[in-house]
């Protein structure tokens, strides 16, 4: 069984925005092997997995072997820096993480992505205002949108 290239791209997004933990990968798994019978090495890691990094590891091999079986398997059209401040935001609606986390993480995540849909000046801004106690939640909201909507569309995919 293969990964297919944008269900690993957003699996990748969420795990490292912290959206999905162990729990919930190991059960994806789980259902996948359920589901289709076969187990890959990959999805094997993945089931068995012990934190951050080995899923992620396992979910790139995912991913290689695809490219390996498939001549186009990795030319997916997925933003993953929009995916990841989806996820950071749904943690943030989760009460995982304060607004004043969310908009560090998000304003760090853009920064080393050079991302201009918001630019990290746009995260840092509004963290300023929140901690000065300015920032209305309508901004933080209206800033997070379009991304939140594409990690929900993504759940609902991965049934995750």
């Amino acid at each position: 069984m293969l990964l297919r290239p944008n269900e690993g791209a957003a699996l990748i997004a969420a795990v490292e925005a912290g959206y999905l933990r162990r729990d919930a990968w190991q059960a994806w798994a789980e259902r996948r092997m359920l589901a289709d019978g076969a187990i890959p090495p990959w999805l094997h890691a993945l089931s068995t997995s012990r934190d951050v990094d080995e899923a992620l590891a396992a979910l790139w091999e995912g991913l290689h072997e695809s490219e390996r079986a498939s001549t186009d398997a990795l030319t997916a059209e997925i933003d993953g820096t929009s995916l990841r401040l989806g996820f950071l935001f749904l943690r943030h609606q989760r009460g995982e993480i304060d607004v004043a986390a969310l908009l560090s993480a998000a304003g760090e995540l853009t920064d080393r992505a050079n991302y201009d849909r918001p630019t990290c000046e746009a995260f840092f801004m509004l963290l300023n205002e929140a901690d000065a106690g300015r920032a209305p939640t309508e901004r933080v909201e209206a800033l997070f949108a379009e991304h939140a909507e594409a990690a929900r569309r993504w759940l609902a995919v991965l049934d995750a």
